[in-house]
C-alpha cells in the first residue's frame, strides 16, 4: 500500500513538473483534430493541478465539441470558478446548458459573458442576437 501511495505521489510530481509541456501537447493534439488525446491530456493536468484554467477550459471544449454536454458542464463550472471573468467560459457554459434544455440558466450565463465582453460574437450568437 505504502509504495502504491509512494507512486502516485511521484506521477503527480511527474506531472506538476511537466503540466506545462503536456498543455502545449494538449494544445497540438486539439489543433491537429485530436480531440479525444487533448481532453486525456487535460484530464492529466487537472487531476494534479484542478486550478489549471487552461487545461480545465480546453477540457471543456473538447468535451463539448464530442457532444459530452454534462462532462463539458462539469469543466466549464471549475473553468469559471477558476477564472469568473472569462466570457468566452461563461458563453461556453451557457451553450452547454442550452444543450442540456437548461435555458433559463443557459441564458443567464451568456448574458454574464456579455457583461464581461459586450458585443462578444459568441455569446451574441448564441442568445440569437
Amino acid at each position: 500500500m505504502a509504495s502504491t501511495l509512494g507512486s502516485h505521489a511521484h506521477l503527480a510530481e511527474q506531472v506538476r513538473e511537466q503540466a506545462p509541456q503536456l498543455m502545449q501537447a494538449a494544445i497540438q493534439a486539439y489543433q491537429g483534430g485530436k480531440r479525444a488525446d487533448a481532453a486525456a491530456l487535460c484530464r492529466r493536468i487537472v487531476e494534479v493541478l484542478p486550478d489549471t484554467f487552461d487545461a480545465q477550459h480546453l477540457l471543456c471544449v473538447a468535451e463539448l465539441e464530442g457532444g459530452n454536454f454534462e462532462q463539458a458542464e462539469q469543466a466549464l463550472r471549475r473553468a469559471v470558478g477558476i477564472n469568473p471573468q472569462s466570457a468566452e467560459a461563461c458563453s461556453n457554459l451557457g451553450f452547454a446548458l442550452f444543450q442540456l434544455k437548461r435555458l433559463h440558466e443557459a441564458r443567464t450565463f451568456q448574458e454574464r459573458a456579455l457583461s464581461l465582453q459586450p458585443n462578444f460574437p459568441t455569446a451574441l450568437t448564441n442568445l440569437g442576437n
